[in-house]
């Protein structure tokens, strides 16, 4: 009897099981293609995620506006944003809006560089202009916000929202939420500077958790 060798044990083996192989083979390109697929989202959200995140926001504040009377108590401060890519944007823009607050909108010297809606009303959309760019490293303040803050409140919450970033890519959000119980607390207390009250609604980097435990032990 002629003996069958491995080698074509193996073919008899794959032409018998033609069906199943082929199966394997398209499942097999099936997978590769989603993982190629799912490795380059990955990289493109990083991408974005990167770009986004190379611009950063920061407070301006102008202790010496502060007032205060037996009426309310008045804060001036603004956003500053700057570019820490190390290539020039031109794409930057900016949405501002806030409600429960009595509160106002400045220029600055560099609002020129921006266009938008709304300039003076509690809520801005703004973009840079088409000529305008953000150098890197470079900073920009579009506006100043001036907060009036009533000792004798309204019982509502108040918040500020500010959102920005440039195309095609995620936006960075910055949102300071306040209930009225929260409000009363910071009037009642003996702290009431401009600083004391960027730190109060959150605006100092403090994450979320944070800032509800220095509400919390607020005097």
């Amino acid at each position: 009897m002629e003996s069958i060798s491995p080698l074509n044990n193996i073919i008899d083996k794959l032409n018998s099981n033609q069906g199943v192989v082929s199966v394997i083979i398209f499942i097999l390109t099936i997978l590769l293609a989603w993982a190629v697929g799912f490795l380059k989202w990955i990289r493109n959200e990083i991408s974005k995620s990167k770009r986004s995140k190379k611009i950063i926001c920061a407070w301006r504040v102008y202790p010496t506006t502060l007032v205060e009377n037996s009426d309310h108590i008045e804060y001036k401060f603004g956003p500053i944003f700057q570019n820490k890519n190390d290539e020039i944007i031109k794409d930057f823009w900016i949405n501002f809006s806030s409600s429960g607050f009595d509160l106002g909108i400045e220029e600055t010297p560099q609002t020129v560089l921006l266009k938008g809606w709304n300039m003076r009303n509690e809520a801005l959309n703004l973009i840079l202009k088409d000529g305008e760019s953000l150098a890197p490293q470079n900073f920009i303040e579009p506006f100043i916000i001036v907060v009036k803050l009533k000792k004798d409140l309204p019982e509502h919450g108040a918040w500020i929202y500010i959102s920005y970033g440039v195309s095609n890519s995620p936006k960075n959000e910055v949102n300071y939420k306040l209930s009225y119980s929260e409000l009363k607390k910071f009037i009642n207390g003996s702290k009431h500077s401009t600083e004391d009250f960027l730190r109060y609604i959150g605006a100092n980097g403090f994450n979320f958790l944070k800032t509800k435990i220095i509400r919390m032990f607020w005097k």
